[in-house]
């Protein structure tokens, strides 16, 4: 039995929120979202894909530093800097997005 398969399988260990409240967790479907998206499955938008998304973005801003320092400019240093300042508001910006995702696409994720 596959742990995540194209059958979409549950995973072994459940979201303990979403087994006690019946309400996803931040996270939940994110692993599901990635899968899908790894074999470029339009689905992986029905899950969470909040995820999948932030860690684009997130590849795509390493992608733009490092161009940036190879050409002698460091264009999201002040970005960096703001992140710095303030990393629970980030944090909690993320789980809040992340939360939302999943709550709008609860029934794929539950299911």
């Amino acid at each position: 039995m596959a742990v995540l398969g194209r059958d979409h399988v549950r995973p072994p260990v459940p979201c303990p929120l979403r087994e006690f409240l019946g309400v996803p967790c931040p996270f939940c479907g994110g692993t599901r979202a990635f899968e899908l998206a790894a074999t470029a499955d339009p689905r992986f938008l029905d899950f969470n894909a909040f995820w999948v998304l932030l860690a684009a973005a997130l590849v795509l801003a390493g992608v733009a530093a490092l161009i940036a320092a190879r050409r002698g400019r460091a264009p999201i240093s002040a970005l960096v800097a703001r992140a710095r300042a303030a990393p629970a508001a980030v944090a909690v910006a993320l789980v809040l997005g992340g939360w939302t995702i999943a709550l709008l696409n609860r029934g794929a994720i539950v299911s």
